[in-house]
């Protein structure tokens, strides 16, 4: 009995994650700047030759590394600013210099 192919096993390469690369490549290369318009769904997917539901998987992917902004019924636009690192978080305390334990957090939340 043959066994079934994993999605992530060489033998049949993960089309999303090339469509991803692709993607990624051409805005970092220039061919989509900031603020353009990349090719709608059903362009990518004749291009790629695969389903709207893997280029909609590998757009959902950019647009989680914040290379591209996808907006309803207009379609997805390479993103104006740099791609998310990582997230801000901000803390105010009023008596950070009088506790000893708020000093000890703060220190330890910006390692």
């Amino acid at each position: 009995m043959q066994q079934p192919i994993q999605e992530d096993s060489p033998v049949r390469p993960n089309k999303f994650r090339a469509i991803f690369a692709s993607l990624q490549s051409s805005i970092a290369n220039g061919k989509y700047k900031a603020g353009q318009r990349i090719p709608s769904e059903a362009q990518l997917s004749r291009t790629f030759g695969t389903s709207r539901l893997t280029v909609g998987r590998a757009l959902n992917e950019l647009e989680a590394a914040g290379l591209i902004q996808r907006r309803a019924g207009s379609g997805s636009y390479v993103s104006s600013t740099s791609p998310n690192r990582g997230r801000t978080f901000g803390l105010l305390i009023t008596e950070l210099g009088e506790t000893e334990i708020f000093e000890l957090i703060c220190k330890g939340m910006t390692i």
